[in-house]
Order: structure tokens, then sequence, then C-alpha cells
């Protein structure tokens, strides 16, 4: 629980998908969210995040080297982590 000492609270264990993100964060539990096994499984995990739940702000645009591919991978069956 975030503490009102002014300090960050990092939410950390077990968190692997962005509706555990955005329920943490929304509810208040944490202003931080640390996902280290997430990442290192996945090191695009925020951009396949953004495109599940159809996002197109700032911060959520494929690079020119994985636009092409970033896109067949998120439909593809074969990655259900996406």
């Amino acid at each position: 629980m975030a503490e009102p000492t002014g300090a960050a609270a990092i939410a950390v264990g077990t968190i692997s998908t962005y509706d555990d993100v955005n329920s943490i964060l929304l509810a208040g539990r944490a202003d931080l969210i640390a996902m280290g096994r997430t990442y290192l499984y996945d090191p695009q995990w925020t951009l396949h995040a953004a495109a599940e739940q159809e996002y197109q702000g700032d911060g959520a645009q494929w690079i020119p080297q994985f636009r092409a591919g970033g896109a067949r991978r998120f439909r593809s069956a074969l990655c259900p982590w996406v």
C-alpha cells in the first residue's frame, strides 16, 4: 500500500498482465510496477500490452526495425502471451 510519506511505493512479484498493472495502479496500491521476469520473457511487453488494448498514444509505437514484424507477431496464434 502506498504510504502518505511522499516516497513512491513499488509493486513487485507475479505481475504479468496489463490487467494486473492497471488494477494495482488505478486502485492506488502502488505508484510504480516492477516486472522483471515478464520483460526477460518478452522485452516488448509494453508494446504488446498497448496493442492488445488498442492504445495508440505516445510511447506505443514500434521502432522502425520491429514495425513490420510487430503486427504480424501480435496476431499470431503461436504467441499467446501477446
